[in-house]
């Protein structure tokens, strides 16, 4: 081989390295772009399924609100289990009145057999007394 012949094989070999290297600064600068518009689109997609969350818990927050509301008694039901629960206390304070006479009336009749009871013992001792003197 030549001179000449080894010149152009040289010259061949950094034209070919040259169009290498453009084409791998072209594909370099290709794939910064896709890498910043891809990342662009990630933030995007991340942020409608953060909205779309947000949406499904505010849905969600104000669906068991509404089931709470609905389970909550009304006034005309609370009033109505009032009303029942001092009926109740009526009649059960009633019954403990009755009871209470009653048991009024037996101790009232157990004292009054005691004192009985007291001045037979207190008459008989008396007379025990005189007829023993």
């Amino acid at each position: 081989m030549s001179e000449k012949d080894d010149g152009a094989a040289i010259e061949a070999q950094v034209q070919a390295v040259q169009q290498t290297e453009q084409r791998l600064a072209a594909a370099v600068e290709q794939l910064a772009y896709k890498k910043a518009h891809a990342k662009q689109e990630a933030i995007a997609v991340a942020q409608q399924k953060a909205d779309l969350l947000l949406e499904k818990a505010e849905e969600k927050k104000d669906e068991l609100v509404a089931s709470l509301v609905d389970k909550l008694p009304s006034r005309e039901e609370i009033h109505s289990a009032a009303h029942r629960v001092a009926a109740g206390v009526g009649a059960k304070a009633a019954d403990v009145q009755e009871i209470a006479v009653e048991r009024a009336r037996d101790l009232e009749a157990a004292v009054a057999e005691r004192i009985a009871n007291v001045k037979e013992a207190g008459a008989q001792a008396v007379l025990e007394q005189e007829g023993g003197s």
